[in-house]
């Protein structure tokens, strides 16, 4: 089981989910550059693991918005 996190650390994490997010979408926009000019099998798996990606860090840092939230407000 996973300790509790204090507020700071929440701080921390959810700053790391935005830049994490960024980065993904930097990389979403690159592959997406790449295929204009090679369409492929493999450049639409990747395209399908970064969109998996970004669902499951968005539903990861809302869990960390709440935790946050609920640190903050109390």
């Amino acid at each position: 089981m996973a300790k509790d996190k204090d507020k700071v650390q929440l701080q921390v994490l959810d700053e790391l989910c935005g830049k994490t997010r960024t980065s993904l979408n930097a990389a979403l926009h690159y592959l997406e550059v790449v295929a204009v000019t090679e369409t492929t099998r493999d450049t639409a798996m990747v395209k399908t693991k970064i969109d998996e990606a970004l669902m499951w860090l968005e539903r990861y840092h809302t869990g960390v918005m709440i935790d946050l939230a609920n640190k903050t407000c109390v």
